[in-house]
């Protein structure tokens, strides 16, 4: 079990994750005909007090083809 926080804590730093993670907060969201970025709705859920801000803002991605 060490090893293995030992081991997420090493790929939190790597740039593969870093650019996953920017790529992946910055996903587009059409909420109320407003156009935000995944990480802005969820934090705007958070502080609704919404208890799973994600889930819910995963709800309104925007579906690229």
């Amino acid at each position: 079990k060490q090893y293995q926080k030992q081991y997420q804590k090493e790929y939190e730093k790597t740039d593969k994750r870093k650019k996953y993670k920017k790529e992946y907060d910055n996903q587009l969201c059409c909420y109320n005909g407003e156009t935000l970025t995944l990480q802005a709705l969820r934090k705007r859920f958070r502080k609704q007090g919404i208890q799973h801000p994600t889930a819910e803002a995963k709800k309104y991605i925007i579906k690229e083809d």
